[in-house]
């Protein structure tokens, strides 16, 4: 239980860590298993199953603390591998199994982390263990050199080997890492193309098609008339919305391709806030929603933004707000201040935001699996943003029980600051 609590906390652990971990446990068991069926002296077998256990506790705090760096790792295994192969050495030694046929687990263990730890690890563990090994069977056995060179020699070589076959695997699994990002970002940006064009069509048709309906009716009556003037507030009304449409889908095309430019001014946010509720109150009206626009900021107060991006940050919300409120009954605007910021919250009774979207609420192409029945890019929340700290703001969703309310704050301008 508590080997397997300690293999819980590795984090970064790998299919080769795991591999190697397995070989090394298995051989290590194994060695034991041999030594205790030659029958050895008690103190030794004890004094060899010590050996064991520090190595391994040694061995996984090691792998704890330094797997998550690769440059480490290659060091890690160089000195596992070597570490391993003495204590397996110094078991064979301990109970004359040196220069016997268990030879081939040296070779296995070394392999091993060869394989774990790619071509510079395995050069350090074979050589090094096929050294070792040659200096052993000369001082404490009879095998002729012949054959001791031969075993060393096959130890490095194998080690190699596999440290070599580790190496390419690692480039071929890198290029094949590369070419699914590169053919993910394509078709993301496929995607995001045919959502753009799509939205622009919908977003762009809708007000030209209330305009041509209205010019109509403008044909059909008198020029001094109620309905005339009713339809020429409406054309207007339309056209507006028209134009705040096609700017919307600039600022996307311009943040897609990184070309967003502001232009600041030092003025109150009123006037915008102020054309952005007469808009919503009647598009929230056209899905039956109340709309609820209350403004509390200090008419001495100013903050420093561009008019028409800040405009768009704070429409994107809004119109989240609306598209997204299939189940509540409003829409709130209001705008507030403190000593430093000035807040523009909006929030609606829609259920609030999906568990799904989570941390990735402000990234871009985010969208949840509950909203795919919506037109959108995934773009809106992050445009916000950025527009939002281009003015030394933030955007923040404050949790409420199916309530989703953004607060964007933006610092108050003072004048000492400037100077």
């Amino acid at each position: 239980m508590v080997y397997v609590t300690i293999m819980g906390t590795l984090t970064h652990i790998t299919i080769p860590d795991k591999i190697a971990i397995a070989a090394r446990l298995s051989v290590k068991l194994l060695l034991l298993s041999i030594v205790a069926l030659t029958n050895p002296i008690p103190l030794m077998f004890w004094t060899f199953c010590i050996v064991i256990v520090i190595s391994e506790v040694l061995e996984l705090i090691t792998l704890r603390y330094v797997l998550k760096t690769p440059n480490f790792r290659q060091t890690l295994y160089s000195l596992l591998g070597v570490s391993t192969g003495i204590i397996v050495i110094f078991g064979l030694f301990s109970f004359d199994l040196l220069g016997t046929e268990y030879f081939p687990l040296l070779l296995f263990i070394s392999c091993v982390y060869g394989l774990s730890g790619g071509l510079n690890s395995s050069i350090t563990v074979g050589i090094v263990n096929a050294g070792f090994y040659l200096f052993a069977l000369r001082q404490f056995t009879n095998v002729p050199l012949s054959i001791g060179v031969t075993e060393s020699m096959l130890l490095f070589l194998f080690t190699v080997i596999t440290g070599i076959a580790t190496n390419l695997y690692t480039i071929s699994e890198n290029e094949r890492n590369n070419i699914g990002n590169r053919l993910t970002r394509k078709q993301q940006a496929e995607e995001l193309k045919n959502e753009f064009v799509s939205l622009a069509a919908h977003n762009l048709r809708t007000p030209l098609t209330v305009v041509k309906g209205y010019l109509q009716v403008l044909e059909e009556e008198e020029p001094q008339s109620p309905d005339y003037v009713t339809a020429l507030e409406r054309v207007n009304l339309k056209l507006s919305e028209f134009e705040t449409q096609a700017n919307r889908l600039i600022e996307l095309a311009d943040l897609s391709s990184d070309q967003m430019k502001f232009s600041f001014t030092i003025d109150s946010p009123e006037h915008i806030l102020n054309i952005l509720a007469q808009e919503y109150t009647q598009r929230a009206q056209e899905h039956s929603l109340k709309f609820d626009y209350r403004y509390a900021v200090d008419p001495q107060v100013r903050i420093k933004l561009d008019p028409e991006h800040y405009s768009a940050a704070i429409e994107n919300l809004l119109s989240n707000a609306i598209k997204y409120n299939n189940t509540g009954s409003y829409v709130k605007l209001s705008a507030y201040n403190n000593a430093t910021h000035v807040f523009v919250s909006v929030s609606d009774d829609g259920g609030g935001v999906p568990k799904d979207i989570g941390a990735k609420l402000f990234t871009k192409y985010a969208r949840s699996k509950k909203h795919t029945n919506h037109k959108g890019t995934g773009l809106g929340l992050y445009l916000s943003q950025q527009i939002i700290e281009a003015h030394n703001g933030k955007i923040e969703l404050k949790p409420h029980p199916d309530i989703a309310e953004f607060i964007a704050s933006v610092p108050i301008f003072v004048h000492e600051q400037s100077q």
